[in-house]
């Protein structure tokens, strides 16, 4: 119940976001997402075994590695050849420079939000009925689209089929979110020295 409370809630505040130009909406529903995503897994946060992190620090690091280097690649590349054919930038430059928060958000909230929902929820339900490639195909389309950018959205498909396969063999959206924040964290450095 509470899996698909947070989907309808993230696609409502989602599309409520990037369909309207009110700039405290833009700031306020992400941290206010977040702080619903944390009261609803409250016993989950309080029942995990934090020290599994340090004790799993090597494998951590090792999938954290991994899925940057190879993300860098395929959206380096995709994005590259998108770009040049259908000209333009990345949508996340027109709104860096407009509110200061927006950075902070992109590189810690939102790859969070996105991890938990894509493939702690979306992915792992439909693999548990469906099989791993129709959760990771759809839970990547779903990932994809959501960004509403025609020349990332093959990169990031094929980073979330990745994501997927990292998470069904780590079991843990802890690499997931090292390397979604690193990534994020590259995209808005490249951007704001173009700038």
């Amino acid at each position: 119940m509470k899996n698909t409370l947070l989907i309808i809630l993230f696609l409502f505040l989602y599309f409520v976001t990037i369909n309207n130009d009110n700039k405290f909406l833009l700031i306020l529903i992400p941290p206010i997402f977040l702080v619903i995503l944390v009261y609803l897994y409250r016993n989950d946060i309080r029942q995990y075994n934090y020290l599994i992190l340090v004790s799993d620090f090597p494998k951590i690091n090792k999938w954290t590695l991994f899925l940057l280097k190879y993300c860098i690649i395929i959206q380096g590349f995709t994005n590259a050849f998108f770009i040049i054919l259908l000209g333009g930038s990345h949508s996340i430059l027109s709104i860096l420079h407009l509110y200061p928060i927006i950075p902070f958000y992109a590189i810690v909230i939102s790859p969070l939000i996105e991890e938990v929902i894509f493939r702690k929820i979306i992915f792992l339900n439909i693999r548990r009925k469906w099989g791993f490639w129709s959760g990771a195909i759809l839970s990547s389309l779903l990932f994809a689209g959501l960004h509403f950018d025609l020349r990332v959205i093959l990169g990031l498909f094929l980073s979330g089929i990745l994501y997927c396969w990292v998470y069904d063999k780590f079991k843990s959206i802890v690499p997931l979110y090292i390397s979604h924040l690193l990534l994020n964290f590259v995209v808005i450095l490249i951007a704001s020295l173009r700038t």
